[in-house]
């Protein structure tokens, strides 16, 4: 039918100028950060501050896109965990680096890859055995739908 023409024709041109709007924001957004000469002059809020909020927007628009793939799954978990992470490389960065010198590993460019890699890996641990499972808990006592005044109650109907 003519209509179902105009309105798959329609989306067409969205999704186009849709898809147009995320590059030019993409783009611009690595264009502002990596393109400008860096000297005090510099206006730093258009450079890095517009340049990022373009980035950001051009990702927040990939997102309906990307979310189900298995990278942006990946990245969903580490950003879940992002806070177990953070908690837990306190006592993991030092733990590992005298773990990795007392195996007689000095050398930076392997240090620093094995604590980073220790780091998340402990960090999502913690967060799948410790922060999801209190999370859920916590979220069960405090935060359970309280039950409705008529359920529960016999109502008493006066003789």
């Amino acid at each position: 039918s003519p209509g179902s023409f105009m309105n798959q024709r329609f989306a067409g041109v969205q999704l186009l100028r849709f898809v147009a709007a995320m590059l030019f924001a993409v783009i611009g957004g690595l264009i502002l950060i990596f393109s400008i000469d860096w000297n005090a002059s510099t206006d730093r809020l258009i450079s890095w501050g517009a340049g990022a909020a373009l980035l950001v927007m051009g990702a927040v628009w990939l997102e309906p896109w990307t979310a189900a793939t298995r990278p942006a799954r990946a990245l969903s978990f580490l950003g879940d965990s992002s806070y177990s992470i953070y908690l837990s490389h306190t006592f993991v960065v030092p733990a590992a680096v005298m773990a990795l010198h007392k195996l007689g590993v000095q050398e930076s460019f392997i240090v620093i890859p094995a604590v980073l890699l220790v780091v998340v890996l402990s960090g999502c641990i913690s967060y799948l055995w410790l922060e999801r499972p209190m999370t859920s808990f916590f979220k069960r006592i405090f935060f359970a739908a309280p039950e409705p005044a008529y359920q529960n109650h016999e109502v008493h109907h006066a003789k």
